[in-house]
């Protein structure tokens, strides 16, 4: 597996920098073209190398003229896997292995998710299908149970019916035979009370018509309540009427059972089909929201690391121009933000005397960090990488903003400056594309002027007097 290499350097445990390397070979050095600047006169310019490999990483000697201590012990060269703490003339540099951070998602271009018409029209099938699948079984479930109910409600009135009118049959009082009660009831089109031969008895206005309904002899014959169907759907429930094995005639009660559904009833399906929608919409919509939130919590998460460690670059990656001008505000904006330097609790063990080894460099081994002309030295200016963002030399006028004059370059940028109003006018020349841009230092007669640098990618920024 790939392996990356964290470098924590380190003077009188006062973290300096703090550098990660990837697999290959990165030299180690007072010269700027190292992987690892060590800004000490007692340090070789191609000091020391190290290897990154898959599965460990190699620390080699360079023939420097002070050498490398592991533990108090002079070293040419050492294989780890593991962290490892190395004295550079008077420099404590920390590496650490480890495996490199996963790769974050890059946001998405464009619009938000919640607002493209193809997956609002996607959500809103979902939710269709999902009513559709919840309501039309759980109505026909519901009409099943209210149409059995009403049917045994049926039931009850016919039998109801028949006792009512007991007594008159017996005593054969037809005058006295009563439907009206049982023929108000919802979903009863009609009651009758017959002969045990079909002839109509009550109600007066249809005595005397006979019921030539073969289901009519059927119910007579019965011993108990018959039930049919008409053609119209219309249920007939019929109750003999007996004066113990006599049959004295019947008691039929037409009755529609849909009519007596009660419509609470009907709305209590619809309602639960709209609610079983309602949770697949919801559903969806979380969804949908958390792929929406997934790239900006990441961002933030990014920020809050950003915030913690002291650097300025996030990880995200930008999909679209917006989102790259959003980055670069963010991290500009983070150049603003004053953080502290970390120490550890015990000083390092102090390393041997060492020797000036600026005269006595390996050939070959690239030049030393750039030093500014004694004229120059009389003004304030540093020397500015822009790919890292660190301070890599400046002039002893220039000290007098820093946080500490003890600071040795290379030191970030963020770490190096103690004025915010100062920090802000050299971030806001650095992010000008502008060679020659300017910016007042807010509150101060002072200003922050952009000049090229003596390499590639490096700038000096001057502070002047005046506007």
């Amino acid at each position: 597996m790939e392996m990356i290499v964290a470098v924590r350097i380190e003077r009188d445990g006062v973290v300096l920098d703090t550098l990660t390397l990837g697999e290959g070979e990165h030299g180690i050095g007072r010269a700027v073209d190292n992987a690892v600047v060590l800004d000490d006169k007692a340090v070789s310019s191609c000091h020391a190398l190290l290897r990154v490999r898959e599965a460990e990483a190699e620390l080699l000697d360079q023939g420097s003229l002070n050498g490398i201590f592991v533990e108090g012990e002079k070293i040419g060269k050492v294989v780890f896997s593991r962290a490892l703490a190395a004295d550079f003339c008077g420099l404590r540099l920390v590496f650490t292995p480890k495996a490199p951070p996963k790769k974050r998602p890059t946001l998405p271009s464009g619009r938000g998710l919640g607002t493209r018409p193809a997956i609002l029209l996607s959500t809103a099938a979902l939710a269709l299908c999902a009513f559709l699948a919840a309501w039309l079984p759980a109505e026909h479930a519901l009409n099943v149970c209210i149409r059995t109910e009403a049917l045994q409600r049926g039931a009850l009135l016919a039998r109801s019916l028949a006792e009512e009118n007991s007594v008159p049959l017996q005593a054969k009082l037809l005058d006295q035979l009563r439907t009206a009660s049982v023929a108000a009831e919802n979903g009863v089109r009609q009651a009758i009370v017959a002969d045990p031969y079909g002839k109509v008895l009550a109600p007066p206005r249809e005595m005397g018509r006979v019921l030539d309904d073969p289901e009519v002899n059927k119910a007579a014959r019965a011993q108990g309540l018959s039930l049919w169907t008409m053609p119209d759907g219309e249920a007939v429930l019929a109750c003999p009427i007996r004066d113990g094995a006599t049959l004295l005639g019947l008691a039929l009660v037409f009755f529609n059972p849909d009519q007596a559904l009660s419509p609470p009833s009907r709305i209590g399906g619809l309602l639960f089909g709209l609610l079983v929608a309602a949770m697949a919409w919801g559903t969806a919509a979380w969804g949908l929201l958390r792929l929406s939130l997934r790239p900006i919590r990441m961002a933030a998460e990014d920020i809050g690391v950003a915030l913690k460690s002291g650097t300025t670059a996030l990880t995200i990656v930008p999909a679209s121009r917006e989102v790259a001008e959003l980055k670069h505000a963010v991290e500009r904006a983070l150049l603003l933000i004053p953080t502290g330097i970390s120490s550890q609790a015990a000083p390092p063990q102090a390393p041997p005397a060492v020797a000036d080894a600026s005269a006595s460099d390996a050939p070959g081994c690239g030049q030393p960090a750039p030093q500014a002309s004694s004229a120059a030295d009389d003004a304030a200016w540093c020397l500015l990488n822009l790919a890292s963002c660190r301070l890599i030399a400046w002039s002893p006028s220039f000290a007098v903003h820093l946080r500490s004059r003890d600071m040795v370059p290379p030191v970030h940028l963020l770490s190096a400056l103690a004025d915010p109003a100062m920090l802000a006018a050299v971030a806001a020349i650095v992010d000008d594309p502008a060679g020659d841009a300017a910016r007042q230092v807010e509150n101060q007669p002072l200003a922050a002027r952009k000049e090229p640098g003596p390499e590639p990618c490096t700038i000096r920024v001057r502070i002047t007097e005046g506007t």
